[in-house]
This record gives C-alpha cells, sequence and structure tokens, in this order.
C-alpha cells in the first residue's frame, strides 16, 4: 500500500483523505476489530485481518504524514528526532531481519539446556524471552549496520544512475 501511495499521492482525492480525522477513524477501527474478535474468541477472523487493516491505516498515516508535514509532525517531532529513535532507525532493517530467527534459535538453545517442561516454560514465557533476546536483537542489528548496511550504503553512492 506503501508503494501504491507512492503512485496515487498527487491526485486531488488522495489529498483530501490526508486528515487527522482520517487517520484516527482508520486506526479506531483497527481497534475495534481487535475488540469484537477477541470479545467473540474469533481469533482466527482477526489473524486473517488484522494485517490488511492495519496496513490501510498505515496508509492514512502515512498519507497525513506526507501530505500534512508541518501539522502531522508538530506535536511529536520531539520524540522523532531524539538520538535514541534514530540510531534504531538506522538499525531498524538489521532488527527486521533478524526478529524471526532469534526465538527459533532461543527455544532451541532452552530445549538443550533445560530437559524439564517447567523450567523450559519458565525461560520460553514472554518476558524472559523478550528481556534476553531484545539486547541480542539490538547487537545484532548495530553489527549489521556497521559492518555491512553503512559500507554498502557509502559504496551505492558512487554508482549514481546517469540521465
Amino acid at each position: 500500500l506503501g508503494a501504491v501511495l507512492g503512485l496515487i499521492e498527487h491526485q486531488p482525492w488522495v489529498k483530501r483523505l490526508a486528515r487527522g480525522r482520517w487517520v484516527l477513524l482508520a486506526w479506531g477501527g483497527w481497534t475495534s476489530l481487535w475488540a469484537i474478535t477477541h470479545l467473540t474468541n474469533a481469533h482466527a477472523l482477526w489473524m486473517l485481518i488484522s494485517t490488511a487493516v492495519a496496513s490501510v491505516a498505515s496508509m492514512f498515516t502515512l498519507n497525513w504524514a506526507i501530505q500534512t508535514p508541518g501539522t502531522a509532525l508538530a506535536g511529536s517531532a520531539r520524540v522523532l528526532l531524539s538520538p535514541v529513535l534514530q540510531w534504531l532507525g538506522r538499525r531498524s532493517y538489521g532488527c527486521y531481519l533478524y526478529h524471526l530467527m532469534l526465538p527459533v534459535l532461543y527455544q532451541r538453545v532452552i530445549f538443550r539446556l533445560f530437559p524439564t517442561t517447567e523450567t523450559r516454560q519458565l525461560w520460553l514465557s514472554p518476558l524472559p524471552t523478550v528481556l534476553l533476546l531484545l539486547p541480542v536483537l539490538l547487537l545484532l542489528a548495530a553489527a549489521s549496520w556497521h559492518w555491512l548496511e553503512a559500507p554498502i550504503n557509502r559504496w551505492k553512492n558512487r554508482l549514481a544512475y546517469t540521465e
């Protein structure tokens, strides 16, 4: 949907949709669907539609930020410009790449180290998993940025397109 938005962002009707109320309505719809599907135990339906609905809400948010950058970012500029978020943003691709691999490896290590079910359940519960894997993920992403992504980014500037 981001690519579609890139193709149609200059259309007048798309510009008219760049209002905060549409963003709130889209995320309100996503939240309402979450509540309805969870209150009715329709978890399978939620799994089926949540990504699509969140993508539409994200498209409305992105359109709003693109069309009205002063309005969209005025209140949150300090937060968005914080060094911590900028550091994380530069390494977000590494986080994306490694975030699915780490839990699989972690589970295998836990199964190898701990023979009892109770101990495995403790170490594989959400809090220990997040507390242990988040720093590892950030270290992997930082290493990936330092030794792979940043050098490639510097190199790509030498390969400018000719017109």
